[in-house]
């Protein structure tokens, strides 16, 4: 779609990558009573269908941003970034309306509470950490739109997969979470699999 080769050993690296964060977050997981009647098969087919459902919406974004149809064609100046995050906002408002309509349709209240929940306001139970949580998300989005616009795809992803050892090793200095052989071994994997991919052609002269 975007008319970019990667050597073998970039999709190495997009390999060993996606082993280093499933080890991190695996190994931050702990054994529950729930988690023993997990399906694995089901669950493993849907990972494997989100994985490819945001690669692809993350490609095409970048399309849509760069306007990588509009070059040679006279198609004029491609639409900001600005107007992209709108139109983009604009549709998750809209599936998160139909979603609560639907959820509250199908699932009402226990209890005849219906009326209590309409009742509340929109923004009822958000406190000060709420709305500095939907600061830091939107700034969050803002960045990645930058990202993606200004650089691509990819290093969104290896910016993503070192954002996972970075807030794990946070977790483990403020939060008193353990380090384990497993956030060692995958955070090895990313930070090496990251530094290969950006530097693949002097890693290629050693092999």
């Amino acid at each position: 779609m975007l008319n970019r080769k990667y050597s073998k050993l970039q999709w190495l690296c997009f390999v060993f990558l996606g082993l280093g964060v499933a080890i991190v977050v695996l190994g931050e997981q702990k054994d529950t009573a729930e988690e023993k009647d997990l399906n694995i098969p089901v669950g493993l087919f849907a990972v494997a269908m989100a994985s490819l459902s945001s690669a692809f919406a993350g490609v095409w974004f970048e399309k849509v941003v760069k306007g990588a149809g509009n070059a040679g064609t006279g198609a004029g100046k491609p639409t900001s970034l600005w107007v992209r995050n709108v139109e983009l906002a604009f549709f998750s408002i809209c599936f998160s309306v139909i979603y609560n309509f639907f959820e509250r349709l199908l699932f009402p209240p226990e209890g005849g509470g219906a009326m209590d929940e309409a009742s509340k306001p929109f923004l009822h139970g958000f406190t000060p950490v709420t709305y500095l949580l939907v600061v830091l998300q939107a700034g969050g989005g803002l960045l990645v739109a930058a990202i993606v616009k200004y650089a691509d795809n990819v290093v969104k992803g290896l910016a993503t997969g070192v954002a996972v050892v970075v807030s794990t090793t946070f977790s483990c200095l403020f939060l008193g979470t353990a380090v384990t052989v497993n956030f060692l071994m995958g955070g090895s994997l990313i930070l090496v699999s990251v530094w290969s991919f950006s530097n693949h052609e002097k890693v290629a002269k050693w092999f």
